[in-house]
């Protein structure tokens, strides 16, 4: 049995050429498998993308309930060609022997030109049970220099900013909302203790986020009133005296940010 199972932006689904996202698929080799739990590894459909992050750990749970053999082939017995043997020996036994020679050709010739018998079949009852989410690979540690620049209360220069609406837009955000939020001015504050940067956000909706320095992934659930549902992950990926990039992955999608001080 080759069965396939996708897993897409909206947490799973059987998605064979899912244009909706698809970003990784299980193989299962349910043929020979005994019934029972059974788990299979997911695969990233694309090798090292960003959205594949995390996803070589996750596992399919599959409950197999029935295992049993097809047997579809013609049982030899009922097959034409020992149908014509049979009356070959027949026509011998009573004496016709041109008849019997001429049923004896049609059997082998049927036999010579017999197709491949067909590859055994079974038929399978299972059931998907869950995704097994497992802990994505943890980077190196970050090693924080001391004092850095970008711990304190911060303004957003639009001047050396991009334009937040986009992002907004791919997440779902109304389009009022949105401009709303690009018209504020929108500012932060940052802080950072042996274990955990802080960053404040002040703008439309104020958002607190706590991100492990350790370089593992801080998960929260999406914001309300967006497309977007569901969990994001987000983890610091570089962190120098004047520069902090944080990586997040979303549910569709994933985004790159920089906080830069001049």
């Amino acid at each position: 049995l080759g069965g396939s199972f996708c897993s897409n932006a909206d947490g799973g689904g059987w998605a064979a050429g899912d244009p909706g996202g698809a970003r990784a698929c299980c193989q299962m080799g349910l043929f020979n498998a005994k019934c029972g739990n059974v788990d299979f590894p997911v695969q990233p459909l694309v090798l090292g993308s960003a959205a594949s992050v995390g996803l070589e750990q996750h596992c399919l749970s599959v409950s197999v309930h029935a295992n049993e053999p097809l047997d579809s082939r013609t049982s030899l017995l009922h097959s034409p060609i020992c149908i014509l043997l049979c009356v070959a020996l027949a026509l011998i036994v009573s004496g016709s022997a041109g008849l019997a020679v001429v049923a004896t050709a049609t059997a082998l010739a049927l036999f010579i030109m017999r197709r491949d018998p067909a590859p055994p079949r079974r038929q399978i009852t299972f059931s998907v049970e869950r995704l097994d989410i497992g802990a994505a690979a943890v980077p190196v540690a970050l090693a924080i220099p001391e004092n850095p620049r970008w711990v304190g209360r911060w303004r957003l220069d639009f001047s050396c900013s991009d334009n937040c609406e986009p992002i907004l837009a791919a997440v779902g955000v109304p389009y009022m909302i949105r401009k709303i939020a690009n018209s504020i001015r929108a500012g932060c504050v940052i802080s950072v203790c042996a274990t955990h940067l802080k960053i404040v956000h002040k703008s439309l909706i104020p958002v607190e986020d706590r991100i492990p320095v350790d370089g593992s992934w801080l998960t929260k659930p999406m914001p309300p009133g967006g497309r977007m549902k569901g969990e994001f992950r987000v983890r610091l990926t570089k962190a120098s005296g004047t520069e902090l990039q944080m990586y997040t992955v979303l549910p569709e999608g994933d985004l790159r940010e920089k906080y830069l001080v001049h």
